[in-house]
């Protein structure tokens, strides 16, 4: 098999993630006005419920199957056997899933205004397994992922715009959102079929091979999705819709820039279990530096931003009804720089190296801790108690992880090498503070500090020689030339 490069993996997925900006920031602004603050509270209440049927379903098996599956990947017999073992406990889980989702339905009266919504919204999760997306990572095929997900949510949006007029259409978003998802995973049958691998349920001889360490990876990312969705369970039965709707566009605006800079470490899990799976412990460290380094890059300088920009932001994506939401924007900016680093450590040193029962405690520990503090700070300081929740918990799986990622590889990046990120961000923050002193419009405000900031940002890391952002230009320049 042709190994791929991981620049144009980290550029498609990049682009990709890139559209996981550009589409929410046009959807947002339409959707959260047209369906109005309580109407999308209620829709993100019953996200945060449907997300935990997605994991339960999902049993850590997209983790497990990327790290397995990417040791043996050329090994076709092999890997068709792994892939139908793997299929079949998924199938297994998702009925499983759907059992509990039903008891859930059915015995708890305090979401019967939800039961319509989540019933729509829980109708992805069948198709999630039947699509078996790991296996479009294990081979690289970002290529296709992005085309895919691009042609799926123009679409998706086209529709959004044509339907949902008013907030009575509360029913026909919650619809086309799900068939983005379910339409994806439809395609994506085919198209492992046609490539790589024709999945079919089978007898599993050695079940407990697989499920140890996926019911591990399982707890991990349940406990992850605890401290980061249990702020909108919890605020919505505390708090109301109206409050949650606020909440949530400025957990949506943190989790795309969040989502967007973990992609660089997506993209390249497949490629670190390999290097493990072959023994090559030299360039699984050298690609684990740069990995580092080019998260750094991209991290400090968002934060700043989003810290410092966030009453803007969230102006221009919701309106004046939503503007309160600003402060947990920045306090979720705080714990930003948290989750992403932390999800470094996790996923490409821990889980690679089979951690995954250390990451769970890690999860686990810090989940308990969100929903104590949760129901401390909530009741007292609404959505910004919530907010510091996240922030806290995100900061306790950064140190536990850091700390034991250290003692397997040492990470060697210098104070020296990230002076020109520090001055940079020094810079950001100054010219966003005087782009809203001196600018009323926040439209203007944002496009005045992004465009400015951006070149000072760059004019400072190319002379001061950043390693990142210097080879990334000089690829460019070169790719120019060629044309």
């Amino acid at each position: 098999m042709k190994t791929k490069s991981i620049k144009i993996n980290g550029i498609l997925s990049a682009l990709k993630q890139v559209s996981t900006v550009l589409f929410p920031l046009i959807t947002i602004p339409y959707i959260s006005r047209v369906i109005g603050n309580e109407n999308y509270g209620k829709v993100n209440f019953g996200t945060s419920i449907v997300s935990y049927f997605i994991l339960i379903a999902a049993l850590g098996i997209n983790a497990y199957a990327i790290r397995e599956g990417s040791k043996f990947r050329i090994q076709k017999e092999r890997f068709q056997q792994f892939a139908n073992e793997v299929f079949t406990i998924n199938i297994i889980t998702t009925f499983f899933s759907y059992l509990l989702l039903a008891f859930l339905l059915i015995f708890w009266d305090k979401i019967d205004n939800y039961r319509l919504i989540i019933i729509i919204q829980a109708i992805p999760i069948l198709f999630n397994t039947l699509g078996i997306e790991w296996t479009n990572n294990i081979y690289e095929d970002f290529f296709y992922t992005t085309v895919r997900y691009l042609v799926i949510q123009t679409l998706s949006i086209i529709g959004m715009f044509i339907f949902v007029r008013d907030e009575n259409d509360i029913l026909i978003y919650v619809l086309i959102t799900s068939f983005a998802s379910v339409s994806g995973n439809i395609v994506n049958i085919y198209y492992i079929g046609k490539n790589y691998v024709k999945v079919k349920l089978v007898k599993i001889e050695n079940v407990r091979k697989h499920l140890v360490p996926m019911i591990y990876l399982f707890g991990n990312m349940l406990a992850n999705t605890i401290y980061v969705n249990s702020d909108i369970t919890i605020l919505t039965l505390l708090k109301g819709d109206a409050i949650t709707g606020i909440y949530s566009i400025a957990t949506k605006v943190y989790l795309i820039v969040k989502q967007f800079i973990n992609s660089m470490v997506g993209v390249t899990l497949p490629r670190l279990s390999s290097y493990l799976g072959e023994g090559n412990v030299k360039e699984y460290n050298t690609l684990l530096n740069k990995t580092l380094h080019t998260i750094l890059v991209l991290v400090l300088p968002s934060t700043v931003g989003l810290f410092v920009l966030s009453e803007d932001i969230i102006y221009i994506i919701s309106g004046p009804e939503y503007l309160s939401g600003y402060i947990a924007l920045r306090i979720l900016a705080i714990g930003l720089s948290f989750g992403v680093l932390s999800f470094f450590y996790v996923y490409s040193i821990m889980i690679p190296n089979g951690l995954e029962k250390t990451t769970l405690y890690y999860s686990l520990f810090s989940a308990a801790v969100n929903i104590v503090l949760n129901f401390i700070f909530i009741p007292r300081m609404g959505m910004n108690g919530a907010a510091i929740t996240t922030t806290i918990s995100e900061g306790i799986v950064l140190v536990l992880s850091r700390r034991r990622s250290k003692e397997l590889f040492h990470l060697n990046i210098s104070f020296k090498q990230m002076l020109p990120c520090l001055i940079s961000c020094l810079g950001i923050g100054i010219i966003s503070i005087l782009a809203q002193i001196i600018i009323s419009n926040s439209i203007i405000v944002i496009v005045t500090a992004i465009t400015l900031s951006a070149t000072f940002y760059m004019i400072i890391m190319v002379t001061m020689k950043d390693e990142v952002i210097e080879s990334t230009v000089k690829n460019v320049v070169n790719r120019l030339l060629k044309i």
